[in-house]
């Protein structure tokens, strides 16, 4: 039987052969039944001390002490002539490895060496398996040891020098074989590859290796072999084990969805399978979630199998989702609404969980909206959802508030009431009437008429969005729009009456027009999708006639000339955001083009949205026509540019479109394959306004929003940051600047527009990757000194430095006052005038529980019930009534700038805690939890979090910002459960 690459194959009693390498590993000895001996069952290999001493204990004929031989055994190491001999070529071997000869010129003295020494020997296998064991790395779990390369050197020799059968049978021994065996199992299994071909073990009825084996796999008990595989991170063994055997991978995710589920406890697990060389920073409800997800698609298993890693997969999308709507404020709340209903579907436990994740995360009014739409009765809601719906009785659409009565499909109608200004945001010059939905052959006929010689058509295409690399969508909806007309071609509703020529007629209609240009943009995921969609087009799109990507042309035009915006450009937004493709913060995609030409940012808002459901929102409508027409408005920008300019610029560059090509994929600063980075051009010296130290609390900046965590950064290390909300001007940027004398803070092209604007001592350029690099090259640049006294010093959501100190007791009043202000029962309380009195000394009013100078309400409805007993001393933010205390956590964050404080030549050992600046954390229940989050206000929120919406959205951001802390924006409450604990791994 040939070998299959890593492993040996064994047969059991019924002839078929199993892959059982991977299953060499000491804990199986330890699942044995009573009775069974565990002799023929192989372990860890020995981990012998390596050395010269050791080659001479090898040569007696005693065991080592510690050897996986049993005691029964005769060690390997007899003393032979054959092994004398060895032995003798061991110091020849050894000295030149470590050489300092050419590589080619070393491989070929120790292939000489080796040669003689198997030549000069009367059992070669007995002399290899020696030298394996005796050289220096052996115990090495690296490929590249000599130890793999004397045994990859027998292998290689015995084919070459193959002897009679008789000569083989009478030194290849069973005891032989078992030894080489476990000589190249368990941490060597790059060995075993050699060991299998140059030992023979690789044949039919050698069962003498795996009796006890054969009885775990006849009871069925596979998870004695998987789970030390497992729990020591030998993937790869695990998988070859798992290869051939249907049943055994389905079981094995069974267990992987046991162990992922809220209820799985990862400890007891592990704890009750005692197994050495566990790699626990491998283990993870995060991680095995992530292995599981991989296993599925790899052994087809369906998604009903396991449930729970199903779901968690869900939640992940729903949690992205979330992000992209109330954080970035990117997706419309018809497209956010549609998506969720999508995700969630009729499983009343994701529901569920969608309502509880809203609620942790204090978005309540969404949470109240969706426990109305799936009918939850009050009993099944968190409390706080149940008292707001009694206290809303009156809902001002109440349709919108609940589902149909067959709940199959949950339809989300338009918003009407968003917050989002539409005036910053490019608009569609053609009117609804100019926008035709085609749904029909006739419709279809309608646009092949529209397609006049020499017209410009722009081209663009939508799909549901796809977190999940084992969901494959498709085409959902084709634009293609005219300087008077849209087409939204109808690619869901087409699919079941055009037929194959007719799809191959549209793509030539479109791309393979010698009388028309068409416009794209990022045109290469657009036609790859489509060519997913519909093979049939393969001819059509390798071969593209007069098509344009403006993604390219705009390279060649925008380094030529100073870009002058049309219209007032004092009003147009300071900087936009693109996410044409999976890159979700790049500045430089079609958003920003569209700002640079035409003025204003496009409104990316509809873009996640579920293109998929019919009928499509009109607002899905008016985004995916304006996709389209405004490729033909930067068109004419584009030429206009040219010509006025006289470039030498080919406007209409041909494209070629191969199933190969591939944009260059974007580093994230973090790990492996990284290329080259650009080259930085010099930057000026900062003006001598700075050349003297600082401290940070005098320095006052404003911030672009591309560099929002280098704000937050700089807000925790105590600096006077102002963040721009969303869509802020350019012109109302400069006034803030100008009025506040705050240095901006910028990063990329806007730097150059800006210094124009205020000058170059007002605007610095951030050129560092990585917001911990940012913060550094900030604090080196304007010399600013930092004291651990400053770490925190700063209220995180309002910028704020002020803070009121209250004793616990006083916390415990405004708790209870609070509770009985939201109660709708009167409660009959008497105010006793000292408590006020003493409240209002700090600035309180106690019977609002509000700050008197600010008006803003003491956010302490949402302190877990007991913290006040558990902590003494609490700090109210004087500006917004953030409720902050000190907590277990915060030494350890405390430590996290440790590289700031170094910069500025101060050391945090002896740090007074009780002097630092205040920093909510964990309660002790949460601190069991990996998920450690900057700040924290009760167990069910793992982040800061306030009542209104941009300080919960800047509070998120600091979590997202923060890497060290693994902060978790929308974290369950499972124990040990780390997964989705940052924004890096919504997408599986």
């Amino acid at each position: 039987m040939a070998g299959r690459g890593r492993g040996a194959l064994f047969g059991n009693s019924r002839g078929t052969i199993h892959d059982v390498s991977g299953s060499c590993i000491r804990p199986i000895n330890e699942t044995l039944k009573p009775g069974h001996s565990s002799d023929a069952c192989y372990g860890v290999s020995t981990g012998h001390g390596r050395g010269r001493a050791f080659e001479k204990e090898r040569i007696s004929s005693k065991p080592e002490r510690g050897s996986d031989l049993d005691q029964n055994e005769q060690p390997i190491e007899n003393a032979t002539k054959d092994l004398e001999y060895a032995h003798k070529c061991l110091g020849d071997i050894e000295h030149c490895w470590f050489s300092q000869l050419a590589k080619d010129e070393k491989e070929k003295t120790l292939k000489r060496l080796l040669h003689g020494c198997f030549q000069n020997t009367e059992n070669p296998w007995e002399c290899a398996l020696y030298l394996m064991q005796g050289v220096h790395d052996y115990n090495s779990v690296k490929g590249n040891t000599l130890a793999h390369l004397c045994m990859k050197t027998f292998a290689s020799w015995c084919q070459k020098n193959s002897r009679d059968d008789s000569v083989r049978t009478q030194f290849l021994t069973k005891e032989l074989k078992v030894k080489a065996f476990r000589a190249s199992s368990g941490r060597h299994l790059s060995i075993l590859p050699s060991v299998v071909s140059a030992y023979k073990l690789d044949h039919k009825g050698n069962d003498y290796f795996v009796d006890q084996i054969k009885i775990i796999l006849q009871e069925k008990k596979f998870s004695d072999i998987v789970i030390p595989l497992l729990l020591q991170d030998k993937q790869t063994v695990l998988e070859g084990f798992l290869q051939n055997s249907p049943a055994q991978q389905h079981a094995f995710l069974l267990l992987l969805d046991k162990l992922c589920s809220k209820k799985g406890r990862l400890l007891d697990f592990i704890q009750a399978h005692s197994v050495p060389g566990l790699r626990t920073e491998k283990i993870s409800k995060k991680t095995l979630t992530k292995y599981a997800i991989r296993l599925m698609k790899k052994y087809s298993i369906p998604a009903d199998v396991c449930v729970n890693i199903s779901s968690a997969k869900t939640m992940s999308g729903v949690r992205y989702f979330m992000y992209e709507r109330f954080i970035k404020k990117t997706m419309d709340e018809g497209a956010w609404r549609d998506l969720a209903a999508e995700s969630v579907g009729n499983d009343e436990s994701l529901q569920l969980e969608l309502i509880e994740t809203l609620t942790h995360s204090n978005h309540n009014d969404e949470a109240l909206y969706w426990a109305n739409v799936f009918k939850f009765p009050d009993e099944k809601v968190p409390t706080i959802i149940a008292k707001l719906r009694h206290q809303e009785h009156s809902v001002t659409d109440p349709g919108r508030m609940s589902a149909p009565e067959n709940q199959t499909t949950i339809y989300v109608d338009e918003c009407w009431d968003s917050d989002k200004d539409e005036s910053l945001y490019h608009s569609l010059a053609l009117s609804e009437n100019q926008i035709t939905l085609v749904t029909t052959r006739e419709q279809l006929s309608n646009f092949y008429s529209s397609i006049k010689p020499g017209a410009i058509m722009a081209y663009d295409s939508e799909w549901k969005p796809s977190l999940f690399g084992d969901i494959q969508n498709k085409v959902a909806l084709m634009q293609v729009a005219f300087i008077d007309h849209v087409f939204l071609i109808d690619v869901i509703n087409l699919a079941s009456i055009l037929e194959e020529k007719e799809w191959k007629q549209l793509a030539a209609a479109i791309f393979c027009n010698e009388s028309n240009v068409t416009l794209g943009y990022g045109l290469h995921s657009d036609l790859k999708m489509l060519l997913k969609s519909f093979p049939c087009m393969s001819e059509e799109l390798f071969n593209l006639k007069r098509v344009v990507d403006l993604e390219q042309l705009a390279k060649q035009v925008s380094p030529n000339f100073h870009v002058e915006f049309p219209g007032n450009a004092g009003d147009t937004a300071f900087t936009s955001r693109d996410v044409k493709e999976t890159d979700m913060v790049d500045q430089r995609g079609l958003s920003a083009l569209v700002q640079q030409y035409l003025g204003k940012q496009l409104s990316k808002g509809e873009q996640m949205s579920d293109w998929e459901r019919r009928p499509l929102r009109p607002t899905q409508k008016t985004y995916a026509a304006l996709d389209a027409y405004v490729l033909l408005e930067i068109y004419k920008q584009l030429k206009t540019k040219v010509q006025h300019y006289g470039l030498n610029v080919n406007i209409e560059p041909h494209m070629k479109f191969t199933e190969q090509t591939s944009k260059p994929k974007r580093s994230h600063g973090r790990g492996k394959g990284q290329g080259k980075k650009k080259p930085q051009s010099p930057r000026k010296e900062i003006s001598i306004q700075y050349s003297q130290p600082i401290r940070v609390q005098e320095f006052c900046v404003l911030v672009d929003r591309s560099l929002l965590g280098l704000g937050y950064h700089l807000r925790m290390c105590g600096a006077d940051v102002k963040i721009p909300e969303e869509g802020l001007s350019f012109r109302k940027m400069l006034e803030i600047s100008s009025a506040e004398n705050r240095i901006i803070l910028s990063t990329g092209s806007p730097c150059t527009e800006i210094q124009k604007a205020v000058g170059e001592h007002m605007c610095y350029c951030v050129v560092s990757n990585g917001i911990q690099n940012q913060v550094l090259e900030v604090l080196k640049a304007f010399k600013i000194t930092v004291t651990p006294d400053d770490i925190f010093s700063r209220c995180q959501i309002c910028n704020s430095s002020d803070f009121v100190k209250l004793p616990a007791s006083d916390v415990q009043l405004l708790m209870d006052q609070k509770a009985r202000l939201s109660s709708t029962e009167p409660s009959g309380h008497v105010v006793d005038a000292d408590t006020v009195a003493r409240l209002a000394e700090h600035g309180i009013q106690f019977e609002t529980v509000k700050l008197i100078t600010s008006g803003s309400s003491v956010q302490v409805h949402s302190l877990p019930q007991g913290l006040p007993q558990e902590v003494d001393t609490f700090y109210i933010c004087a500006m917004c009534g953030k409720v902050f205390w000190h907590g277990s956590h915060f030494d350890r964050i405390h430590d996290q700038f440790d590289d700031v404080l170094s910069v500025c030549g101060v050391s945090t050992e002896n740090v007074d805690v009780g002097r630092a600046a205040p920093c909510a954390d964990k309660t002790e229940e949460e601190g069991k939890e990996d998920n450690s989050s900057l700040m924290s206000h009760s167990s069910d929120q793992p982040l800061v979090t306030s009542s209104g919406g941009d300080s919960s959205a800047a509070a998120l951001e600091i979590g997202k910002t923060f890497k060290e802390l693994k902060a978790c924006v929308y974290n369950s409450d499972d124990d040990e459960d780390d997964s989705n604990s940052d924004f890096d791994d919504f997408v599986f």
